[in-house]
């Protein structure tokens, strides 16, 4: 849920001014609408501390800013100085969006949204923008660290925890708990709140989001377009089976040694060359690394365990299912190590890049890629 308080103000406010657009400009600019005789840090640190939501509002400016003379000041400098720094052409869609923060707020009371978007309505600009931003000084700016929402997670995982604008982590760990660092966001606002609507963001990209419009909203779209395509991908390649016994193999190449490779592993790699299209050749000249050093040993430990057939099967039906998604040559490699690593319950980076090398020697026995036709 969206937060209104002086952090989202000053970021809408941001994006919408011509010159006073940057981040410490823009928080300043702001907050010389209110006069006190108290010195007050408005250091590049303390306004970050703010911006970030780590910071209350120092105590005079909210005190100050309950003054009959100090709202009326405000007003004023607002309609004089402030409305005439706003980008006319974005001026109704800030006030659009800040009146949707309002809306969104379930901390805001309904009568004091309907009293600041009446103003707006009103057309009187400036006075909506000075009582929205004294309203945003009043109220509580420091996350307090809500939890993260267990309806959430599919969101969170179609994005893979981190914010598809900026790459922020949406989800931070704190003393055993997952606390929220994102918001869901309507792509589309004409679309409505179902769920292929949706997508979570950090909280500052989804105030960037609700100010910029359509742009953004279009970029969104096709990301969200791509994680619902993997989010189908991946719940079809979970109900692929693989021999569990690979593990031992993956394992034992773990093991390997330098010297073991020089002196095991020798194959001609010519089956590579016939089926790996020119354009890839950054991913034939792994494949081909990996089969001269490693082939006759996976060989060798499927023929041991007597797996061979069982999980080429597995691999051939893999590969078949990620081909039909994702086509791409290089992708069909990564998304099918991918696979048998999470089949394989593994965790540790050796063993990832184990499963590429198991990748390889399937490549060369035919069961990935077909022959190109020539």
């Amino acid at each position: 849920m969206a937060e209104y308080n002086i952090s989202s103000f000053i970021r809408l406010m941001r994006s919408s001014l011509i010159e006073n657009n940057t981040q410490e400009a823009t928080a300043r600019f702001l907050l010389d609408a209110i006069a006190v005789d108290d010195y007050i840090d408005l250091s590049s640190t303390m306004i970050t501390h703010l911006v970030k939501q780590n910071r209350e509002v120092p105590d005079a400016i909210k005190k100050a800013s309950a003054k009959h003379e100090v709202i009326a000041n405000a007003i004023h400098y607002f309609e004089d100085v402030v409305v005439s720094d706003l980008n006319p052409h974005l001026k109704d869609d800030l006030c659009s969006a800040m009146i949707t923060l309002f809306e969104t707020d379930s901390s805001v009371s309904k009568s004091k949204a309907d009293e600041l978007s009446s103003l707006y309505h009103q057309n009187k600009i400036g006075e909506f923008l000075a009582r929205s931003f004294l309203y945003a000084i009043s109220r509580q700016n420091k996350q307090v660290g809500a939890v993260a929402e267990v309806d959430d997670v599919p969101l969170l995982l179609e994005v893979h925890n981190r914010c598809p604008l900026c790459l922020e982590p949406l989800v931070k760990s704190v003393k055993e708990q997952s606390i929220r660092k994102y918001q869901i966001t309507e792509i589309d606002a004409t679309k409505g709140s179902v769920s292929h609507n949706k997508i979570a963001l950090c909280v500052s990209c989804a105030l960037e989001q609700q100010a910029a419009g359509v742009e953004i909203a279009e970029e969104l779209s096709d990301m969200k377009e791509e994680s619902l395509k993997y989010r189908h991908f991946q719940e079809k390649m979970a109900k692929v089976s693989l021999e569990f016994e690979i593990r031992d193999v993956i394992f034992e190449l773990v093991k390997i040694d330098a010297q073991t490779e020089e002196e095991t592993f020798r194959l001609d790699v010519m089956k590579l060359e016939e089926k790996i299209l020119p354009k890839n050749a950054f991913l034939l000249s792994n494949l081909k690394d990996d089969v001269l050093k490693y082939y006759r040993f996976i060989e060798e430990m499927l023929s041991k365990a007597n797996i061979y057939q069982d999980v080429a099967l597995d691999i051939r039906k893999a590969y078949q299912q990620i081909q039909k998604v994702y086509p791409a040559q290089d992708d069909v490699a990564y998304y099918l190590s991918d696979w048998i690593f999470s089949k394989t319950n593994l965790f540790k980076p050796a063993h990832r890049r184990a499963c590429d090398i198991i990748v390889a020697f399937f490549v060369q026995n035919c069961e990935v890629f077909d022959a190109i036709a020539r």
